[in-house]
């Protein structure tokens, strides 16, 4: 028998089979088809990945947004809080001095009156600015009660009259009732948002 000349190209491995035949000149329109379509493929997934990257930008924009409103609502509330709990504290103080200026208790009167002041004064930061009739109303109380607390420092209220000594009352509960109807607004205002 005869042994057939092998005429072709020597018998490649594996490796050099997949590596090579891109760069034979055998395969160049194989290896452009290929190429062809490998590109279109890569330029879609870059497509692909340039929109999906685009709407989490988009998600992560929106998210922030709704965070940064929700924490501006949430400083809102807390401050709707805040000064609602520096109101109660000061129609508290105010009642009490009311309440110990009736019993001629002066210096017991006259820490309520320090209080009242301390919180109306708070309450006076914390008010928003384009809110003027609210701030005139508690600067008068607060103006009213330092000057009570300088007449029961000087000893006035020993001599005061029956007359006056009512009119202060009457005073004391006009600024108590004044200062509380601020409660029913600021509520109003955190139900309206």
């Amino acid at each position: 028998m005869l042994e057939k000349e092998n005429t072709g190209p020597p018998p490649h491995s594996a490796w050099e089979a997949f590596w090579g035949w891109p760069f034979d000149p055998h395969h160049t329109y194989s290896v452009a088809g290929w190429g062809f379509w490998l590109a279109v493929f890569g330029a879609s997934l870059s497509i692909g990945g340039f929109l999906i990257t685009w709407l989490q930008l988009r998600q992560a924009r929106n998210v922030a947004e709704a965070t940064r409103e929700e924490a501006e609502r949430i400083s809102k509330s807390l401050y709707r809080i805040d000064i609602t709990q520096e109101i109660t504290k000061s129609i508290s103080s105010i009642s009490s001095s009311r309440r110990n200026f009736s019993n001629r208790l002066w210096g017991e009167c006259l820490e309520n009156c320090e209080d009242a002041i301390k919180s109306l004064s708070i309450i006076y930061t914390k008010i928003d600015d384009n809110r003027i009739e609210d701030k005139k109303i508690v600067e008068k109380a607060s103006q009213y009660f330092r000057k009570l607390c300088e007449r029961i420092d000087r000893n006035e209220m020993n001599e005061i009259d029956q007359e006056n000594f009512a009119k202060t009352k009457a005073s004391l509960r006009q600024h108590e009732t004044s200062i509380a109807r601020l409660v029913p607004k600021i509520q109003k205002e955190a139900i309206n948002g």
